[in-house]
């Protein structure tokens, strides 16, 4: 099958979307997905079929930003057995390790992708199995690779145990009855911590040093009620987020506080299937489900009471139900999601940026300001920054507030105390990025477009 840019439009307004969404269409329907993180293969991510038979197919797919294609290396595509249920490249950004994918289904599965004489090939390097003994293994439900000590992987089970490996010696480190039931997630919060979330509704939190004991943090509110999918903030590990079965609630939790959820978001219109930190902000998450929306959360306010709850900043809708979405670390400026048999990687926001976008006469200039935390200007909010800005600098129009030689500079003094830290400077040659995601205001009903 094939990849475009997407655009719906000719001219100018396409070449302007190629920027902001890429798709790939596979020949099966995809679910697990995942992004490289290694510095030299940027825009590279692995994509597996769900298939309801033995035989399924995993791709390596890789974005040329070049000529905006998303393209699959035959050499690169293989069989494996049954569908996997989470795909992983090894957390290596130095390319100081084997460029290693792991895979879950049955068993785990490392996967060595490499270079040789006849081309580039992927080879089974090890099938991680800790039941031997038996001919009946409980499938594996998830993982997640150790970023502080990547030789750790751990798994969760529907037998109701997660497993610790070192995947170097090829052992299991630990293995430990987490829930009363099947265990559906599990997620590192730093070298010797994790938590996982079952049917049985908890969130647990396990420190290997203290194997015996595991931490509650949450319960469902109605008994039995499964969690499905965890996703530990690595910006602020005080914070996790779990999505509840068959609900369209995401819930956020504070680890220091247990029990009682941080905020629960409820915008979606239909069940929550995927969750991803933004890998470059505290104090933002992705959200995706079966109402064909992306949404992007900003918690920065998420302690202060919001009447009607907290509303989203920005959404996308795309074309089918979205079963699977990652934010890449490497390229924290791109979304990539999963619906059907497509794959679509999108521009999201920049996050520690406001862009103020001035008109004067027939020419665009760009003004980029460094948010100092939080979208704020010394307790201001983002919106406020942009009024004051661009008031301040459309007042200063005349006096030439700016160095048109190329670069453009506000003088521009927003108070109160403390004053923004220095401004960024853009090139005027550079267009800014633009973004897919609609911008979401809870005062009505109508989005509107958004540059990040």
């Amino acid at each position: 099958m094939g990849a475009s840019s997407d655009p719906n439009q000719d001219g100018s307004d396409e070449q302007q979307r190629r920027s902001e969404i890429y798709t790939y269409e596979a020949p099966w329907h995809i679910y697990a997905m995942n992004w490289s993180v290694r510095k030299d293969q940027k825009y590279r991510l692995a994509i597996a079929s769900l298939l309801e038979q033995y035989p399924n197919r995993v791709e390596i797919v890789q974005l040329d930003d070049s000529t905006g294609e998303i393209r699959s290396d035959p050499s690169l595509s293989f069989d494996h057995p049954y569908p996997p249920t989470k795909l992983i490249f090894v957390p290596d950004k130095e390319c100081q390790r084997p460029d290693l994918l792991a895979s879950s289904s049955d068993f785990l599965r490392l996967w060595q992708i490499s270079d040789s004489d006849g081309g580039r090939r992927v080879e089974l390097k090890s099938l991680l199995n800790n039941n031997r003994n038996s001919e009946f293994s409980g499938p594996l439900t998830s993982f997640d690779w150790n970023e502080a000590d990547p030789r750790r992987i751990g798994t969760s089970s529907i037998d109701t145990t997660c497993t610790i490996w070192d995947i170097e010696k090829e052992v299991v480190d630990t293995q430990l009855i987490a829930h009363d039931k099947e265990v559906y997630d599990i997620a590192w919060g730093g070298v010797g911590v994790f938590a996982s979330v079952s049917a049985d509704g908890s969130v647990r939190v396990f420190d290997l040093r203290d194997k015996e004991h595991s931490t509650i943090i949450y319960e469902s509110s109605e008994p039995d009620t499964p969690l499905v999918r965890l996703g530990w903030n690595k910006q602020d590990p005080r914070y996790m987020a779990t999505i509840i079965m068959d609900t369209s609630k995401i819930v956020v939790l504070d680890i220091r506080f247990p029990t009682l959820p941080v905020v629960e978001l409820q915008r979606h219109q239909a069940s929550v299937n995927a969750i991803a930190w933004a890998p470059h902000s505290s104090c933002h998450i992705c959200t995706a489900g079966d109402d064909s929306q992306a949404l992007i959360w900003d918690l920065s306010t998420m302690a202060q009471p919001v009447e009607g709850g907290l509303d989203p900043i920005l959404a996308y809708t795309a074309g089918a139900e979205i079963e699977q979405l990652q934010w890449s670390s490497s390229q924290p400026d791109w979304v990539a999601i999963a619906f059907a048999n497509k794959l679509q990687i999108l521009r999201s926001i920049r996050t520690g940026f406001v862009l103020v976008i001035l008109r004067w006469a027939k020419m665009h200039y760009y003004l980029a300001f460094e948010v100092a935390q939080h979208f704020e200007f010394g307790g201001l909010s983002m919106k406020q920054c942009s009024a004051i800005l661009v008031s301040s600098c459309s007042q200063q129009r005349d006096g030439r507030g700016c160095d048109l030689g190329g670069r453009l500079i506000a003088k521009v003094d927003i108070s109160p105390e403390p004053k923004p830290r220095r401004q960024r400077q853009k090139p005027l040659s550079d267009p800014p990025p633009t973004t897919p995601f609609k911008r979401r205001d809870h005062k009505s009903t109508t989005d509107h477009s958004t540059t990040p």
